[in-house]
C-alpha cells in the first residue's frame, strides 16, 4: 500500500471551487482559482491569484484589541484558507482577502461585490453567492499577540499556525494542518488530510484520521508536559534531534512497518503484545508519545535519512 506524503501543501493552494457540469455550456463557466504566496504572504498584496478566466479582488480589514477578543473564532467551511502568524503588537488584525473569478470581469466583479466578511467581537463569519457556476473564495491572513486563544476550521481548505503561543485548536476536514513554532495547549484534528508539526515546547495533541502526521522536534528536551501524536490509517513520522533526551514511547498496530534509525533506537526497549508493537525510547517515561493505526511508524534523526 502506498501512503501519502505531507509536502509543502500551504505554500502553494490550487483550488477548482466550481464542479464539473453534465452540459458543455455550464463547463465553460467553469474557472480554475489558483492561489501562490510571494515570500511569507503578510498582506492580501502578497497573494498572487491566476485562472484561465477573469479575477476580481478585493481586501477587508479588521483590527481588535486584546480585550475584544476572548477567542478567535474562524470557521473557513469549504471556500476559505487560514494562516495565522503570531507577532509582537499587542492586539490582534484580521486580513480577509477576498477573490472571485468568472466568464468575463463583469461577472467576476459582481462575485466579488455579493462576498461579505463579519465579525462580532472575535467571531468571524463570511457569505458568498449559492450559485455554482460562480468561483469565489477568501483567504484569512491573522496576525495574533502573545496568549491568544484560537479556534479555527476548514473544509476543504488548509490551515497554518506559526509563531503562536497561547491556546490553539485547529481542525480540518479534507486538508492539511500545519502547526510550526507555537507554544502553549495546541489541540490539532484532520480528517482526510496531513497534520505537520515543528516545535519543542507545550501541551500538543495531534490527531490525523485517513492521513498522515509528521513531527519534527526542535531541541535536545520537549519543554512542556506532553506531545500526543496519534493516525488511524495513515503514516507517521517523528524526527528529532541527534541528542534528543525526552522520554519517547511508539506505538503501532502489530504488522505495521516500524524502523528507528536514531542512536537512541540501539539501547530502546521493544517490545510487543497482542495487537500492538512497542518502543520505548530514553527511560521509561513518555513525554514524547507517537501511535499509528495500521500504518507505518518511522523515527529518525535531523542528520540520518528516515
Amino acid at each position: 500500500m502506498k501512503y501519502p506524503t505531507i509536502g509543502a501543501a500551504l505554500l502553494s493552494v490550487a483550488v477548482l471551487l466550481a464542479p464539473a457540469t453534465a452540459t458543455a455550456q455550464n463547463r465553460t463557466r467553469n474557472r480554475n482559482l489558483n492561489i501562490s504566496m510571494q515570500g511569507d504572504a503578510e498582506t492580501c498584496a502578497d497573494l498572487k491569484v491566476t485562472s484561465n478566466g477573469e479575477v476580481a479582488q478585493s481586501a477587508d480589514k479588521f483590527s481588535m484589541q486584546r480585550s475584544e477578543v476572548a477567542v478567535l473564532e474562524l470557521n473557513a467551511a469549504d471556500r476559505g484558507v487560514i494562516k495565522v502568524r503570531g507577532w509582537s503588537q499587542s492586539g490582534y488584525a484580521v486580513e480577509a482577502c477576498k477573490i472571485a473569478v468568472a466568464e468575463d470581469r463583469g461577472q467576476a466583479e459582481r462575485t466579488l461585490s455579493a462576498m461579505t466578511v463579519s465579525r462580532s467581537a472575535g467571531h468571524f463569519t463570511f457569505t458568498g453567492p449559492q450559485n455554482d457556476t460562480n468561483n469565489w473564495q477568501v483567504y484569512f491572513i491573522v496576525h495574533v499577540p502573545a496568549n491568544a486563544s484560537l479556534d479555527l476550521q476548514t473544509l476543504n481548505g488548509p490551515v497554518s499556525v506559526a509563531g503562536v503561543s497561547g491556546a490553539i485548536k485547529a481542525r480540518a476536514t479534507n486538508g492539511p494542518v500545519s502547526i510550526k513554532d507555537c507554544t502553549g495547549t495546541i489541540d490539532a484534528q484532520s480528517s482526510n488530510g496531513p497534520i505537520s508539526f515543528a516545535g519543542d515546547a507545550g501541551e500538543v495533541k495531534l490527531q490525523a484520521d485517513n492521513g498522515p502526521i509528521s513531527v519534527r522536534l526542535t531541541k535536545d528536551i520537549w519543554n512542556g508536559s506532553l506531545l500526543d501524536a496519534r493516525t488511524s490509517n495513515g503514516p507517521l513520522s517523528l524526527t528529532l534531534p541527534p541528542g534528543f533526551h525526552s522520554g519517547v514511547r511508539v506505538e503501532a498496530s502489530d504488522g505495521s512497518p516500524m524502523s528507528c534509525r536514531h542512536d537512541a533506537c540501539s539501547t530502546a526497549f521493544r517490545h510487543s503484545s497482542g495487537d500492538k508493537q512497542t518502543l520505548q525510547m530514553n527511560g521509561s517515561t513518555g513525554t514524547v508519545r507517537v501511535s499509528t493505526e495500521h500504518g507505518p511508524i518511522s523515527v529518525g534523526s535531523d542528520k540520518k535519512a528516515l
